[in-house]
């Protein structure tokens, strides 16, 4: 329905005598044989005639400014921008002033050259290269005629990431194309050219000046990629990752005890651990596998003697803080903080469960975020060497367990205590307090384990603890 709409929005466009194109990530889709997901639109058009020519729609001026256009119909949003260029960008990140120009200026002023690509849906041929002076390259595709003024189609081919024109100038434009190199570059598993490398390298520190959120949004991005671990160790080969996760770098050298961890430093296996990370795993679980053990940097105690190991006493702890002030520093939404600092907390607390009577067992295992935990011990003990995964089979198993005792449990009656509060005062002589909310969990607790089954049984547990 997307596609079928943006063609109709192309087809007005052209119809009223103006170029109109697909152009940047859909486009790239296309070329790469994936579906895209947005169509995005560039034209000749003003933002006037843009709006007049498209009258149907409801249009959203967001950046009628800087010649950005969103045309809504049937709750679908397309964003449709007149070609233009544009002088120097003081906050580096939007331009002072833009001006309306020509399909190939457009196109050079974009950040990297696989985004630089227009595609006309309307034309299957290919057109005569004098009609459009300066195009390098087009190709056919089951789409329409794909038109390249920067290289991106040889790009594509060759999968090499390179901005632009000057690199220099591409950053200086706005910073955080520093961060969204290293995006692309690991979603889409490419190389980048020498001068693309350098440049980022030689101005990494430039991502300093960008908003927290948007670092976030492109951090999560390359987490989200099934490449997140090769995405972390090109945010520290960049450079990047010291200005923006400082609490990572940290970890570079930081030793381990042989006996539990041969893969290396802490840092390699936070990467090996990301790395075990199912496919499509939630964010918030790839975070606080990131952070797990952030902590270790400040809690490092290196043997005294031949008997003793390497420690990290109350590294979860300490982790746990780093990845509070992680959050808040990237302001990411409080569910989210709340939840990967929770985890963080807790990813040590899988081997003390089996440990646990049945009654505190369940209320770990009957936790919503317990399946969360198990995938972080999980990746914690994939990116460990030797492998152990003898704790998550067995808190596997027990969660297993309590979930088919949870669903049995839901086709019997509820539960009914067998005593009350008021109960436990007549019977004892007691008066009301906390000792009377004590006295009634040690008896649900038993009632739960099924070591009592009367109300007799009940006070009889009372009248024992009283003692």
């Amino acid at each position: 329905m997307k596609e079928i709409t943006s063609l109709s929005i192309i087809q007005k466009l052209q119809t009223s005598g103006f170029q109109a194109y697909w152009v940047g990530g859909c486009v790239r889709d296309i070329l790469m044989g994936k579906k895209p997901i947005d169509y995005d639109i560039v034209t000749s058009a003003k933002p006037e005639e843009i709006e007049n020519t498209l009258k149907e729609f409801n249009i959203i001026p967001v950046g009628k400014q800087f010649g950005v256009i969103i045309a809504e119909m049937n709750g679908e949003h397309f964003e449709i921008a007149t070609f233009r260029s544009e002088n120097k960008y003081t906050d580096a990140r939007r331009p002072d002033k833009v001006f309306w120009t020509s399909a190939e200026k457009d196109a050079e002023r974009r950040d990297f050259t696989i985004n630089g690509l227009f595609l006309d849906p309307l034309t299957k041929e290919k057109i005569e290269t004098w009609q459009l002076p300066g195009i390098r390259q087009m190709k056919t595709t089951d789409y329409g005629l794909v038109i390249d003024y920067v290289g991106g189609i040889k790009d594509l081919e060759e999968k090499t990431l390179r901005f632009i024109g000057d690199p220099e100038l591409r950053i200086e434009e706005d910073h955080l194309r520093l961060l969204r190199a290293v995006r692309f570059k690991t979603v889409l598993g490419f190389d980048y050219n020498k001068e693309t490398q350098d440049a980022i390298k030689n101005n990494s520190s430039k991502i300093n000046t960008v908003s927290k959120e948007r670092i976030r949004d492109e951090l999560n991005k390359i987490f989200l990629s099934s490449r997140r671990a090769e995405g972390l160790m090109e945010l520290d080969k960049t450079g990047l990752l010291e200005y923006i996760l400082p609490e990572i770098e940290k970890l570079k050298g930081i030793p381990q005890p042989d006996e539990f961890h041969k893969e290396g430093d802490v840092f390699h296996h936070t990467c090996l651990s990301l790395k075990a990370l199912p496919e499509k795993s939630p964010i918030t679980l790839n975070w606080a596998v990131l952070l797990h053990d952030t902590g270790k940097a400040e809690t490092l105690t290196m043997p005294k003697t031949k008997s003793d190991r390497i420690r990290f006493n109350k590294h979860v702890k300490y982790s746990a803080g780093i990845a509070a002030n992680v959050c808040r520093r990237l302001k990411f939404p409080n569910f989210e903080r709340e939840l990967i600092v929770w985890l963080v907390k807790n990813h040590m607390m899988i081997g003390d469960i089996p440990k646990m009577r049945l009654a505190k067992q369940r209320t770990w295992l009957m936790d919503k975020r317990f399946p969360w935990l198990l995938k972080l011990h999980k990746a914690d003990a994939l990116g460990s060497w030797p492998e152990d995964l003898s704790l998550y089979q067995a808190d596997l198993k027990l969660y297993e367990k309590v979930n088919a005792l949870h669903e049995e449990e839901k086709k019997r009656p509820k539960f009914v205590p067998l005593i009350s509060g008021k109960d436990i005062i007549k019977e004892f002589d007691l008066k009301e307090g906390p000792e009377i909310g004590k006295l009634l969990d040690i008896v649900k607790n038993a009632q739960l384990e099924e070591k009592i089954k009367t109300k007799k049984d009940a006070l009889a547990l009372v009248k024992n603890n009283l003692k």
